[in-house]
């Protein structure tokens, strides 16, 4: 049911005036994090998430369709050398189909033509080469990392990713492939009309992190699609997975704050300091999945699928806080991430409005257009004005600048998920509505394609 009358949800907070900036910090918040106050009690913010739960109904089951056979998918997400395995790259992407296929073709010339046959790199992850020649390979393009990578899409997109790819990627029987590249597409089906499969940030990081699970994989990365390097980085990843143990979570790196128009000249490798035992883990992360799989020691957690627009990263990670789930954070390392342009819209050929026809953009600008008509009631107030007082989050939009206005949906979207983190973070002892967040009990299909 939509919320049609005001409810003051005992929240205060300053509206960020840098909100729409290209910076992490301004992009994707609306509301100052550290001005952000809540008093209306745990069970008025459980009440919030539960609406927003149900406004999709989504079904347990999260469904993948690969090109390999199960035993195909298992052999090649688990990549063993010497008897070790390796933990895959993963990388979640959507819309940069394109993009990807220029940075792996450019790299790969690079590789075939550049690189001094008599006398070839011997570490492709750190040599600069490549960057001075003007041909960076993305950090996670196989022939840099030495590791089988899995890009991860929405089932919407699932083709055009393989059509622009394909090329780089392995099919079943085929596994000798070099560009050691599987795509994975994934649908979480929601019973609401107008939507028929999730999508945003939390969702795909859900469908990644349960995919490395169904598929038994011990340990892997998750990595933004336009991960260029990782500054300071030692000579492999090797070096950063040997600090992982069977009581750490994840390992981290400071987080890029604004993304670069173009590749450096250079890149200098460096050695792991003293890691911090807090801070976000984003972008470029080292997971230990049997860690947060691990369903004995109350440890089988996962992203929090309705964080649509914003703070999935967040979210997660001030829950492994409050938990105790210990993780690691290397702030001398910092994660540069490149300008990627997107894919062009796709040509219409269905009926307009059919879910078929639906694009993963269009997808996401529905679910918040939902979102927004059950959430702009919701009452805050402003700090920032002289006498703060409750009025619905649509008024309090209206009367911000054009950045905030033109973007009414996305921006009452962020403001709800930034006051789901400010409960997380002010819960204390045990909080079963906030396990319930992060409890992973869904279930899994898989469906092989030509």
């Amino acid at each position: 049911m939509i919320n049609n009358s005001g409810e003051d949800i005992q929240v205060s907070a300053n509206f960020n005036t840098n909100y729409g900036m290209t910076t992490v910090t301004s992009k994707y918040s609306p509301l100052e994090g550290n001005s952000i106050k809540i008093d209306g009690g745990s069970g008025v913010y459980e009440n919030i998430y539960t609406k927003r739960m149900d406004s999709f109904q989504l079904n347990k089951k999260i469904e993948f369709i690969t090109r390999l056979s199960n035993e195909g998918r298992i052999n090649f997400v688990n990549q063993q050398v010497n008897g070790n395995v390796l933990p895959p790259v993963v990388i979640i992407s959507s819309n940069r189909s394109g993009f990807i296929k220029k940075m792996l073709a450019q790299f790969q010339y690079w590789v075939t033509y550049f690189d001094n046959p008599d006398s070839p790199s011997q570490n492709l992850l750190i040599d600069p080469k490549p960057f001075k020649d003007n041909y960076p390979g993305l950090f996670y393009d196989p022939l840099r990392s030495g590791r089988n990578l899995i890009i991860v899409v929405s089932g919407v997109e699932f083709n055009k990713y393989k059509n622009a790819l394909n090329d780089f990627l392995i099919s079943e029987g085929n596994q000798a492939n070099p560009g050691r590249i599987m795509l994975v597409g994934w649908r979480w089906k929601s019973n609401i009309n107008g939507v028929g499969s999730m999508a945003g940030f939390g969702a795909s990081r859900v469908a990644a992190i349960k995919f490395l699970k169904a598929s038994n994989c011990p340990r892997a990365w998750l990595m933004d699609d336009n991960v260029l390097h990782i500054n300071q980085f030692p000579e492999s990843l090797a070096i950063v997975e040997a600090q992982m143990d069977d009581i750490t979570s994840a390992i981290g790196f400071a987080g890029c704050t604004s993304v670069a128009p173009c590749a450096p000249k250079d890149i200098v490798p460096g050695a792991l300091g003293t890691p911090y035992t807090t801070g976000i883990l984003q972008q470029a992360v080292l997971w230990n999945i049997n860690y947060i799989k691990d369903a004995n020691q109350n440890r089988n957690i996962n992203f929090n699928p309705y964080f649509v627009a914003s703070n999935e990263d967040i979210s997660f990670g001030e829950y492994l806080g409050k938990k105790g789930f210990a993780y690691k954070i290397y702030s001398n390392l910092k994660v540069i991430k490149l300008t990627a342009l997107l894919d062009p819209p796709p040509v219409k050929k269905n009926k307009p409005g059919t879910s078929e026809n639906i694009d993963v953009a269009e997808l996401i600008l529905k679910i918040k257009e939902i979102l927004y008509a059950r959430e702009k009631n919701y009452e805050i107030s402003n700090s920032g004005m002289s006498s703060p007082k409750p009025f619905p989050i649509e008024s309090i939009i209206a009367s911000q600048p054009k950045q905030f206005t033109d973007n009414k949906n996305t921006v009452s979207c962020q403001i709800i998920e930034q006051i789901l983190v400010a409960w997380i973070k002010s819960a204390s002892g045990v909080n079963k509505a906030i396990d319930a967040l992060f409890a992973d009990n869904y279930e899994v299909g898989f469906k092989q394609i030509p």
